[in-house]
């Protein structure tokens, strides 16, 4: 015997409308009007899963509330408007917080943490999305400012005293533990004054830093070479830099200040060879904020500041969800119901 399957979808998509009827009656001695009470508000009602699949979309498909609408009308039957759906993000954003509590408190003891930090568009107003990342979980928030005084606003920043992989952006010098630098963000700078301006040292740095990459030393004295070969690399830097006369006073400026961070933080731009849990960079963090600027292209700028805190609060419940694979529509419905998906009450 074989078996040949054919998957396809219910001949139709419509709602499944329950109705409550509630009954009024007086009371024929005291002549007192009883009325029964419901579990819903209002006349019509949408229930949790199309208000789960409504999220789905617009927060993780990243599809506009037009075409929802469209699509809704298309499926369902049915029609629906902006309030509607705004509402059912609200409500779901409002849910989750026993959800972001808990990825706050598993970040904090991570021994290794990613953050970053990317701009996008508010009602025309520019604001600050900022991720607290690592393997497991995702945290992200909106601020009116990219330095440090966000940190204050929101985030794990000022308790957390581990390991912390940035690029070298000057406000997490708050961070009280150790730095480890995106050495991803560093070869392109390196790249960019091999490409414009031939400058020797960039090209022997980047060498270094792709070697130690490739193959990392097994044992403390590898370790200790690299830390002197970065270090010589640093000294013939200077000295080549010193001894252009055709590099211009801005140029020179840029360089010094990139030579200054192989020259002040070797441990922090060496950093994932001393210890195999640190990354050699922070493409946790910038993944995660990937999404968020997909959904600036395509949205073009977020309705609010009230949505885009909406949207950020449901995207670190998302990112969170895919990274432990678990289903993203499921757990939607879980917490839109008052369910627990992440944490064990």
């Amino acid at each position: 015997m074989t078996k040949h399957q054919i998957h396809d979808l219910p001949p139709a998509f419509r709602l499944y409308v329950t109705e409550y009827q509630v009954f009024h009656k007086t009371c024929p001695c005291c002549k007192k009007e009883n009325t029964g009470k419901h579990p819903v508000f209002g006349q019509v009602n949408f229930g949790p899963k199309i208000k789960a699949l409504w999220v789905y979309w617009n927060i993780y498909q990243h599809i506009p509330y037009d075409r929802i609408q469209q699509m809704t009308k298309d499926l369902f039957g049915c029609t629906v408007s902006d309030g509607a759906i705004e509402h059912a993000i609200q409500t779901l954003s409002g849910k989750l917080s026993p959800e972001l509590n808990f990825i706050k408190e598993r970040l904090s003891p991570s021994k290794v943490l990613h953050a970053d930090e990317t701009g996008v568009r508010a009602s025309g107003v520019l604001s600050w999305i900022h991720v607290q990342c690592n393997k497991a979980y995702t945290y992200l928030f909106p601020s009116s400012f990219r330095g440090s005084k966000a940190f204050h606003e929101d985030g794990i920043m000022l308790e957390y005293k581990n390991i912390l992989v940035t690029d070298r952006w000057r406000s997490y010098n708050v961070h009280k533990g150790m730095r480890a630098y995106c050495n991803a963000h560093l070869l392109r700078e390196l790249e960019f004054f091999i490409k414009h301006y031939k400058i020797e040292w960039s090209k022997k740095v980047k060498g270094l830093l792709i070697k130690l990459h490739r193959n990392p030393p097994e044992d403390e004295g590898r370790v200790k070479k690299a830390f002197n070969e970065l270090k010589l690399l640093v000294i013939a830097g200077q000295k080549e830099i010193e001894s252009n006369r055709l590099m211009s006073k801005d140029v020179k400026t840029n360089c010094s200040n990139l030579l200054r961070c192989f020259e002040k933080y070797p441990e922090r731009v060496l950093a994932f060879i001393t210890d195999t849990d640190i990354p050699f960079d922070n493409n946790q963090a910038e993944r995660d904020l990937r999404m968020i600027k997909l959904k600036d292209k395509i949205s073009g700028v977020f309705r609010s500041d009230r949505h885009l805190r909406y949207f950020l609060r449901i995207r670190s419940f998302i990112g969170t969800c895919q990274k432990q694979g678990k289903d993203i529509f499921e757990s939607l419905l879980k917490a839109y119901k008052g369910a627990p998906v992440l944490y064990t009450p």
